[in-house]
């Protein structure tokens, strides 16, 4: 009983760790400054929530590297006809981190400055 209870976990962590999610960041075509990840993993069990992790970490940490905090602006979720494979994607755009000011604009000829 325990023998086939260790040998069924042993196959579940063999199985595991040769599905790591597949993610990719690319700038979007459309708007300057977003950008769009993509996660995807065999849509067995919890495949979709799999992705979406994936996803939402690979912003996070470009968004991080950068020194600016992750502000999703949409995202889609699915399955690939083609693979079988879930697939979440999310739209982003890195923002100056909270406490950080916009630089003033500088005053136009005449104006006073402040």
């Amino acid at each position: 009983m325990r023998a086939g209870r260790l040998s069924r976990m042993l196959v579940l962590l063999a199985g595991a760790a040769g599905c790591a999610p597949e993610t990719a960041v690319m700038p979007a075509l459309d708007l300057s400054d977003v950008h769009t990840v993509s996660g995807r993993f065999p849509a067995r069990r919890h495949g979709i929530l799999i992705a979406q992790n994936a996803a939402l970490e690979k912003g996070r940490a470009m968004c991080q590297e950068q020194g600016k905090r992750f502000r999703p602006l949409g995202s889609v979720a699915g399955e690939d006809p083609g693979t079988g494979e879930a697939v979440y994607a999310v739209r982003f755009r890195c923002l100056p981190a909270r406490g950080t000011l916009a630089p003033a604009p500088a005053p136009g000829p005449g104006e006073r400055q402040m």
